[in-house]
Parts: C-alpha cells; structure tokens; sequence
C-alpha cells in the first residue's frame, strides 16, 4: 500500500513553496519596516526640531501639549529615549518673540519640568490675551470718543 501517491506529493510540494513565499514575504515586509523605523526616528526628531507656535498665537496648551509633547511620546514609542529636560528647551525654543521674557526666566531654572513650561506659559499666554483685549477696547472707546467729539 503506498502512503503518498503523486496528487499529495505534488500538494506538499506546492505547501513548501507557498509557506517559503509567505517567509520571504514577512521578511521582506520586516526589512521594510525596520528601515522605516530609523526614517521615522529621523523624522519626529526634525519635526521636534522644528515645530513652532506661529507668531502670534497664544495656543501654548496646543503647543506645548498636542504638539511637543505628542512627538515626545511618539519618539519613546520607537525607544528613542530624550530627557524631558531636552524636549521643554526644544519647546521654549520653538516660542514666538513676545514670550522672550518669560522664556528667558523659565531657561535660568536649575531644572525644567514640563509641567513649569505648560503652567508658566498658559499663565503668560494669558495675561497676553488680557493685554490684547484691554488695548481693543481702549482702541474702540477712543475711536467712540472720537467719533462723539
């Protein structure tokens, strides 16, 4: 009595070839991303780099919080492993001109944390929008003023 006849013979064959086609197939789809990991390793290091709060904006919890913050994670999730210490310096780096003096205080820190940056900068960002308001209202009033002379 013969075990195997041609037909299974052939069908284990074709099971060799597909499982090594599905091999090569992983392996291939592996070394793909394995060299996009380093592509995107460089890339959320150059948009950690490079991320701005646009000139006048006053978003610093979206700054700060959606954006630096959400590319530090990601950049742990690859295991690119930077000191918070380093990401909250990118972060101040990255603020428009009007904050230079609160940035300057928040750069002489023995240490920065940054929960001092969200804190200190939505505190800044604030007193900003306030300033901003009072000086459209005092501009409204003064063009009512003068419309009233």
């Amino acid at each position: 009595m013969e075990l195997f006849n041609v037909s299974s013979i052939q069908l284990a064959r074709r099971m060799i070839e597909e499982a090594s086609l599905h091999k090569n197939v992983w392996k291939t789809f592996k070394d793909h991303l394995e060299g996009q990991e380093s592509y995107t390793k460089i890339y959320l290091v150059t948009l950690l780099y490079t991320t701005k709060l646009e000139e006048g904006s006053l978003d610093v919890d979206g700054y700060v919080v959606k954006s630096m913050e959400a590319i530090w994670r990601r950049l742990n999730d690859v295991n690119l492993k930077l000191p918070q210490e380093l990401v909250a310096l990118m972060a101040l780096m990255g603020l428009p001109s009007f904050f230079g003096t609160q940035r300057r205080i928040l750069e002489s820190r023995k240490d920065l944390p940054m929960e001092i940056i969200k804190r200190d900068m939505g505190q800044e960002a604030l007193r900003l929008k306030a300033e901003q308001a009072n000086k459209r209202k005092e501009e409204k009033s003064g063009v009512s003023t003068a419309q009233g002379l």
